[in-house]
């Protein structure tokens, strides 16, 4: 016959000295714990950036291209990073109406948001560059078409970076 499986005592009953071993591996494992959560919400909260930096690409392409240019990939490039233009104005106007003109200014977490967010994409944009997904070659065009958003698929799609020379490039080249 097997033998009984001993009665364990809960940790609630035996209060643990703060300077046990016990007390050591609680606090490492609690630690540890917070650590590991902390750098799982830092990936997904980048991941969910670069997810939505994706869709909008995806939404503002040229559905009848099957192959884009160095030249449109940075003309979409400049296009996204003047994405919030529209959404500033108008709350700039709904600031400067009325009354509204002196005292606290409406949306201004919204505001904050936005500036933090260009400023982000603006200082990757001139030092490394943005990372988009590559759309000058043709297989990669037509699996990027046809991804649905999900996260399974996202590394399966080839990225490169787009980045101020390439936008000097542009305007050296066509000079207006």
């Amino acid at each position: 016959m097997p033998k009984a499986p001993k009665a364990k005592l809960s940790d609630n009953k035996k209060p643990i000295h703060p300077n046990s071993r016990k007390a050591g591996i609680i606090t490492r494992d609690k630690s540890h714990k917070a650590r590991v959560d902390g750098s799982r919400q830092q990936k997904s909260l980048k991941k969910d950036t670069i997810l939505d930096k994706y869709l909008w690409f995806q939404a503002h392409m040229d559905e009848t291209k099957d192959v884009f240019s160095k030249r449109e990939l940075t003309e979409l490039v400049l296009k996204y990073m003047r994405r919030f233009e529209e959404e500033l104005e108008q709350i700039a106007i709904v600031n400067s109406i009325g009354c509204r003109a002196n005292s606290k200014p409406q949306h201004a977490s919204r505001i904050d948001s936005i500036k933090f967010s260009q400023d982000r994409e603006n200082n990757e944009f001139i030092s490394t560059g943005l990372e988009v997904p590559n759309l000058t070659k043709k297989g990669n065009v037509q699996l990027f078409k046809t991804w649905e958003g999900e996260m399974r698929y996202f590394d399966n799609i080839e990225r490169i970076k787009i980045s101020q020379r390439d936008a000097d490039k542009l305007k050296d080249s066509n000079p207006k």
